[in-house]
């Protein structure tokens, strides 16, 4: 998988990746407040690599478990506005909790400020 945004350009193989603006992904993987925004138009971008031996896999589940993805040799944990995502085959994509057709070249952007609610 190739991903680019303004800031990354990368490429490996992941087990898991996400795009999101939540302090929680799935209910499972919980994102410290002080890492993430609601309101500065970025997405969190969470990528766990393919483990290459078990002791990747261990550091895998300690920060998943301990929401520190601070390892870059497990993990890439960004924030962007914009992401490209570039596949050799077409993957599916869970949006919102519900299956989305994905396909080989999946592009996401963050529209700040897209509505607002009005409170009485």
């Amino acid at each position: 998988m190739e991903i680019s945004s303004d800031e990354h350009k990368l490429g490996g193989d992941y087990i898991f990746g996400a795009v999101s603006n939540s302090t929680s992904i799935g209910g499972l993987i919980k994102l410290d407040r002080d890492n993430m925004s609601f309101d500065d138009g970025k997405f969190e971008v969470l990528l766990v690599k393919q483990p290459e031996n078990a002791v990747h896999l261990h550091k895998i589940l300690y920060g998943l478990a301990s929401a520190d993805f601070s390892d870059t040799e497990v993990f890439e944990f960004f924030k962007t506005e914009k992401i490209h995502f570039s596949m050799e085959e077409a993957v599916d994509w869970s949006l919102d909790g519900e299956h989305a057709n994905g396909g080989k070249d999946v592009e996401i952007k963050n529209v700040n400020k897209a509505f607002w609610l009005m409170h009485k």
